[in-house]
């Protein structure tokens, strides 16, 4: 498992305003012995990954908090400011 976080929250962690979290996982289409994403597959996930924060991030209502990558799968952990989602940026 690899964990990657954003410590630029560590004065925002916990704070009620921000209490609601999104989870996005993506299972590997073909991982490697070692469960990770090859090269190419890793290029196509940050592409996506890019694309979700430039999505959720616009004024500070989603924080991307990090990357967590165990074998065979990815997650992109967020926290959101305001309650409720915007279903318009989940059409996207």
């Amino acid at each position: 498992m690899m964990l990657r976080f954003n410590t630029g929250l560590r004065s925002v962690a916990g704070h009620p305003a921000y209490g609601k979290q999104l989870g996005i996982a993506a299972r590997f289409v073909q991982p490697r012995e070692d469960g990770l994403p090859d090269r190419a597959e890793q290029k196509s996930l940050d592409k996506i990954k890019e694309k979700i924060m430039r999505t959720f991030q616009g004024g500070n209502v989603h924080l991307y908090a990090g990357v967590i990558t165990t074998k065979g799968c990815g997650s992109l952990p967020s926290t959101r400011r305001i309650p409720g989602m915007r279903r318009q940026r989940l059409r996207k």
